[in-house]
């Protein structure tokens, strides 16, 4: 539409041709592309190469908490003989600097493993690059940058073999004090295939989510085990029972059964059956109670056993040590109870835990240092215990 003098008048749109002029000659080439030089190539690896390697010259924060693919008491337990690699110079590989090669799975490696992986790349970038011909200062470049991101390297080596060396020592020294979560958080069934973990995976949900009976899950394994035949799988990887299949995920509490005198309270150890005895003969239970107030007093002598293979009462315990192995597993479970333990260490008046009381801040050893004062990787807990009722008779 135009506007002319306030009117309006409707404008059809000029057809035209191109100009020849604007036309390539019919004989002439396509335009060619500028395609980057040798050295454009070199310059271009090498800045984003030197970017990187910036980045990491000021040493990161690096984590306390690595776990390895073999902690050193397994590797000390084994009877392999585990090639050391130097805990000074890196191998350039990344992860590949046994016995500090660093667990994958784990959440608590990955900021750690990204930067040796990131470190890794360029190198394999450095030592790959074809330098032009006689370009000694593209040379010179590049193997300073070599020697920049092995001191890199060479860093993040000593600080995973500073960890490794600590939780060697921690072993030999805290043997009685260590608590062992690897168990939980590396479970039998990270180990297996997703061809065998799957079936696994199923009949675990079933029982565990679902409320599938035993005798049910156990029809489905049998189903599991006969696909796995004709498919010429290894039939052996999928277990029998639901028991053994719950195992690989290490899904039930650790607790000891022990058999409970309903007259005294006394407490015997309750052997459990034996798997590997193919006989009929089980370990014998305890008939009658032996418990004597003190050592002049008549045994309680009450009966222990229903029938001679069932407890008239069994008291569960679950070990501490195990509870406690679970417990700092949960996500997040560390860094609030570090976040605690500073909080108690702050100064201040003001408590809003029952850490920052006086009692606990002051406590000592006999040597006079705080309790909570302890080098990294140890945590010092505290517990309260409150009991409104204890029935040893397991009543009401």
């Amino acid at each position: 539409m135009d506007r002319i003098g306030g009117s309006l008048r409707r404008c059809s749109p000029a057809l035209s041709a191109p100009s020849s002029s604007l036309l390539p000659h019919p004989n002439s080439a396509p335009p060619q592309a500028l395609l980057p030089g040798p050295n454009d190539l070199f310059e271009r690896q090498i800045r984003h190469a030197r970017m990187i390697v910036t980045r990491y010259l000021v040493p990161p924060p690096l984590p306390n908490n690595l776990l390895f693919k073999v902690h050193p008491k397994d590797a000390r337990a084994s009877s392999l003989e585990l090639p050391h690699a130097s805990n000074t110079i890196h191998s350039g590989v990344y992860n590949s600097n046994t016995p500090y090669d660093l667990d994958e799975a784990f959440e608590g490696n990955h900021s750690f493993l990204e930067v040796e992986h990131e470190l890794c790349g360029v190198l394999a970038i450095l030592y790959g690059l074809e330098i032009p011909h006689q370009r000694r200062d593209y040379r010179n470049q590049r193997d300073n940058l070599v020697a920049e991101v092995k001191v890199c390297l060479d860093r993040l080596l000593r600080w995973t073999s500073a960890r490794w060396e600590l939780a060697a020592s921690n072993l030999a020294n805290h043997r009685g004090s260590i608590i062992d979560s690897l168990r939980y958080i590396r479970p039998p069934a990270s180990t297996l295939g997703s061809s065998t973990l799957i079936p696994l995976l199923v009949v675990a949900s079933l029982h565990s989510l679902f409320g599938v009976p035993r005798r049910v899950c156990e029809v489905v394994l049998a189903g599991f085990r006969v696909q796995f035949s004709t498919s010429g799988d290894d039939l052996q990887r999928i277990p029998k029972t639901l028991s053994a299949t719950l195992r690989f995920f290490d899904l039930d509490p650790d607790v000891r059964r022990l058999i409970h005198c309903v007259t005294c309270g006394a407490l015997y150890p309750y052997p459990y059956p034996d798997p590997n005895n193919t006989s009929n003969t089980q370990p014998a239970l305890p008939q009658f109670c032996i418990f004597r107030h003190h050592p002049g007093a008549a045994a309680c002598n009450a009966s222990l056993l229903r029938n001679p293979s069932q407890p008239r009462n069994v008291y569960f315990h679950q070990v501490l040590r195990n509870w406690l192995a679970r417990f700092i597993c949960r996500p997040g479970m560390e860094d609030h109870i570090r976040h605690s333990a500073e909080l108690a260490r702050a100064s201040g008046e003001a408590v809003n835990d029952i850490m920052q009381s006086q009692g606990i801040r002051e406590f000592r050893w006999p040597d006079s240092t705080t309790v909570l004062n302890c080098p990294d990787g140890e945590y010092r807990l505290f517990f309260a215990l409150s009991v409104d009722v204890f029935n040893p008779l397991a009543e009401g």
